[in-house]
């Protein structure tokens, strides 16, 4: 579960803010989603991974938030087709002339 439930639960914000909230802890992400698709919570927090991969199944999932985000991108190639650097292909994986 996210650090922030916590802290907001232990500042009792949820309470401040009129939400009566029972936190269950789950062994991971997939048991949690696992947890919410069961009818056993009504909320469940996880990463993109478990929750992208749920949507794919036919699931009625939806992302309503975010508590965290990051900008890492990574551009990968593969050295065995000539790619060695990014100025060996253009950004439509066309060879350079």
């Amino acid at each position: 579960m996210n650090a922030l439930l916590y802290l907001a639960e232990d500042r009792h914000l949820f309470s401040a803010n009129g939400l009566s909230v029972s936190m269950k802890g789950h062994e991971s992400g997939r048991t949690a989603v696992d947890g919410l698709l069961a009818h056993e919570v009504d909320v469940a927090t996880a990463g993109e991974y478990v929750a992208i991969s749920k949507m794919l199944e036919p699931t009625p999932l939806r992302i309503f938030a975010s508590i965290a985000k990051s900008q890492n991108t990574y551009l990968l190639a593969r050295r065995d087709r000539g790619i060695a650097s990014p100025a060996d292909r253009d950004v439509f994986g066309r060879q350079n002339p």
